[in-house]
């Protein structure tokens, strides 16, 4: 891209301490082939490791597509990532923090020649493989379609971030009409995409083109129960909150009280805890949705003995029939 040129996309990172990763994100947008200039603006969030040595280097090389935006002090992860959207002057955004990676060359030519050719859509999105940072192996696929507005209220998140590109106009209107920052919800991705999903067209094109990393620590991924647990409410506080700024009438109190029950079960199912199935009784009693799963698991976790034991025959019988339980 000439100095003089106006980048047409601008892939939004933000990094901090990733100096084991960045190199390998950075190789997928250098590795785009695109009739078309874009600009990788990037924001190293005060990293204390050799993070930003790394990003030098790069810059060094490529100067003419870096837009280094680093602040001067660490702003944490939603407030990088925001101020990193409005350093973005391109027509389209395209996202991808510094421990994740695309690995198809033609990712951003093919959602740029969609988003040119239907105007009707906002945004564009693909999937991605999943990577087990500790297991060190794929586990599965991450992106499916049907993303509309309902769908992404009722059933959860179905979109990888690192995969969409979006009009940055839209993104715009977004920023102005709700101020996410002044909302504190503690993801920066799904609130977006509803207003994208209520506001516009997104489409999900049936293509594998980047790599998302779990981490033990990711910021959708923790380890301790009662961030998990946090999370997933702040999930529901912004549901409730489009729930009444477009006046809509979902009842979310089934939905939300599954979602507590998968994470208590989810934190067993890797390791039996007396006070977390105790929890998860409490919350299975009163919960709404009640299932004869859940109840087995429910009369199960009563001591870790009898859970180990279901957990084995629920393996047994899963390797039998073929089929997950």
């Amino acid at each position: 891209m000439d100095n003089d040129e106006k980048p047409l996309v601008s892939i939004c990172c933000i990094t901090y301490n990733q100096e084991k990763y960045i190199a390998q994100c950075l190789d997928g947008f250098l590795m785009q082939k695109t009739t078309f200039p874009f600009e990788i603006v990037i924001s190293n969030d005060c990293s204390t490791d050799n993070t930003y040595e790394i990003i030098n280097k790069y810059k060094e090389k490529y100067s003419y597509l870096f837009k280094d935006v680093s602040p001067s002090k660490n702003l944490g992860s939603i407030n990088n990532f925001y101020y990193t959207l409005s350093e973005c002057t391109g027509k389209y955004i395209a996202f991808c923090e510094g421990d994740d990676y695309w690995i198809d060359e033609n990712k951003l030519q093919m959602q740029v020649d969609f988003l040119e050719n239907n105007p009707e859509y906002g945004m564009c999105y693909t999937k991605t493989k999943k990577w087990n940072e500790l297991k060190q192996c794929y586990s599965g696929l991450f992106g499916s379609g049907e993303p509309e507005f309902e769908k992404l209220m009722l059933e959860g998140n179905r979109i990888p971030t690192l995969t969409v590109c979006l009009k940055s106009e839209l993104m715009s209107r977004y920023l102005k009409d709700i101020e996410p920052k002044k909302k504190g919800w503690l993801m920066g991705d799904i609130p977006m995409w509803l207003y994208l999903a209520y506001n516009s067209k997104i489409k999900f094109l049936d293509e594998i083109t980047a790599v998302y990393r779990v981490l033990e620590k990711s910021a959708s991924h923790f380890d301790d129960i009662n961030s998990q647990l946090d999370f997933n409410k702040s999930c529901f506080a912004l549901r409730e909150f489009y729930i009444k700024k477009y006046n809509l009438t979902y009842d979310l109190t089934f939905i939300y009280d599954r979602s507590k029950l998968k994470i208590y079960l989810y934190n067993l199912v890797n390791k039996y805890n007396s006070n977390i199935a105790k929890s998860f009784r409490e919350c299975y009693k009163e919960s709404t949705y009640k299932d004869i799963k859940y109840y087995i698991y429910y009369v199960c976790s009563i001591s870790g003995f009898i859970w180990n034991v279901m957990l084995l025959i629920k393996k047994m019988l899963e390797k039998k029939w073929k089929i997950a339980l």
